[in-house]
């Protein structure tokens, strides 16, 4: 996701002031995004013994930021380079976390239950509020 801009490939014909621009404001709405989300899980929630579900904050409009907070930080990173090859990434990225975000869910309902079936119906976003 870093390195992929930096490499060798063919470069988008947009100006840099405005791939640029771009590209910093994506970085900038993931960093807060990513910011927010991690206030309230922590660093590290994987290592983490069960706690209550998190259903607050950034995780009341959309109910996996930091996935999205990390696809729109390859995205500003790949305008900010014009990294063609970056850009055409994306939707292998956002198949990945898709295929993540399904085994989550269902680890999520599964150590949740009903709490988290109800939260589902209150936030239905999973990356993009009420869409998706």
């Amino acid at each position: 996701m870093i390195a992929l801009p930096l490499t060798p490939q063919p470069r988008l014909t947009v100006p840099n002031s405005i791939s640029s621009i771009v590209g910093i404001s994506l970085i900038f709405v993931s960093s807060a995004i990513r910011i927010l989300a991690q206030k309230k899980i922590g660093v590290s929630p994987g290592l983490q013994e069960k706690r209550e579900l998190v259903t607050t904050s950034i995780y009341k409009i959309i109910r996996h930021p930091l996935y999205i907070g990390n696809l729109l930080f390859a995205v500003g990173w790949a305008l900010i380079f014009k990294a063609v090859f970056a850009l055409l990434f994306t939707p292998v990225q956002v198949i990945g976390y898709l295929a993540i975000i399904f085994f989550e869910e269902k680890e999520l309902e599964k150590e949740y239950g009903e709490e988290y079936r109800e939260y589902k119906k209150k936030t239905p976003g999973r990356l993009i509020p009420n869409i998706f």
